[in-house]
């Protein structure tokens, strides 16, 4: 079964997640709740305040690098060595010493440390995205000119890359995409509902390891901020695309679907930012009439006055007002 939970932000699609955890592990069902790495603390405690204290023995909260850790430990790869960043810089300059006098578009110059540094950022892009350096050198034959020369550098520079990573160590992009290929074997997931909440998209290795988890037979309940399938606002047509894919893995494996369509509850929530979140993205010139107490901009002669000034509001909300 394929759950979709969608809604705008404050419609209470986390809190629905919550309360379904709760009935499963009354009726004995074992439960994960995966989010961003960044939100796994407040997850947790959310989690704890709306499930009681017995809740570890049915639930506990994940994010998609902690779930490769738990599948590893069972699969074996555990104690496999990662690069770290020296290690990854001193490999992709190996790579560009054994390709310079082949490379089109990005030789080797005085900027080398640079060129690294991009580089590897470039790597980390594709490899998150799922693209395999034959992927890249097929589009730069179909491209052609200076382009296609860029796109013919970056696969063999990225195969190089690859070819000289040490014998028994990894990069660190290596870890999802490892994790897609021993995800169905991981007896700990067999029977598990998986929830997935506080992703607007997946990277393509990500959506990866979800269908992996639709296919394999677990119950996969997902939430996502947006106006619904059939909306039209600009600002969620990211989550719009993620949930038709999703939908698409369903159907594909025979999976049962179900969509949830959070109605928004604006009680709590002033018409000037209701307002701004529905014109905010858009090119209309619709003007807000009426006081404006939630909004105030603000103008700064540089970005890291406009951060200091951010940082003081929010120091002071924590003091004076007690916000998170």
């Amino acid at each position: 079964m394929v759950t979709l939970i969608l809604g705008r932000a404050g419609t209470g699609k986390t809190a629905l997640v919550m309360d379904r955890i709760r009935e499963l592990g009354k009726n004995g069902t074992q439960s994960i709740l995966i989010v961003p790495e960044q939100y796994s603390h407040d997850a947790e405690r959310q989690l704890c305040e709306s499930c009681g204290e017995g809740v570890s023995l049915y639930a506990e909260v994940l994010s998609f690098s902690r779930l490769s850790n738990r599948v590893f430990a069972e699969t074996g790869g555990l104690a496999r060595r990662t690069l770290d960043a020296g290690g990854r810089v001193l490999v992709m300059n190996a790579a560009l010493t054994a390709l310079a006098s082949r490379l089109k578009a990005y030789h080797p110059g005085r900027r080398r440390a640079e060129l690294i540094r991009g580089l590897l950022h470039t790597y980390d892009e594709l490899k998150t995205s799922g693209a395999a350096p034959e992927e890249l050198r097929t589009a730069g034959e179909k491209a052609g000119g200076v382009f296609g020369d860029k796109l013919s550098d970056l696969a063999d520079i990225f195969g190089a890359y690859e070819a000289l990573i040490p014998d028994g160590a990894a990069d660190p992009g290596d870890r999802l995409a490892e994790l897609t290929n021993k995800i169905e074997k991981a007896a700990q997931l067999t029977g598990k509902h998986v929830f997935l909440d506080g992703f607007t998209d997946f990277t393509g290795q990500e959506a990866e390891i979800v269908d992996r988890l639709v296919s394999r037979g677990n119950d996969v309940t997902v939430c996502l901020n947006c106006d619904g399938l059939n909306g039209d606002e600009p600002a969620f047509a990211l989550p719009r695309r993620t949930a038709a894919r999703l939908l698409r893995t369903a159907a594909e494996t025979g999976a049962k679907t179900e969509i949830l369509n959070r109605a928004p509850t604006d009680g709590k929530k002033r018409e000037e930012l209701r307002f701004a979140e529905r014109v905010l993205l858009t090119r209309g010139e619709e003007t807000f009439e009426g006081a404006c107490e939630s909004i105030r901009l603000f103008r700064e002669t540089s970005k890291s006055r406009e951060c200091a000034l951010a940082a003081a509001e929010a120091v002071r909300l924590v003091r004076e007002k007690g916000c998170r």
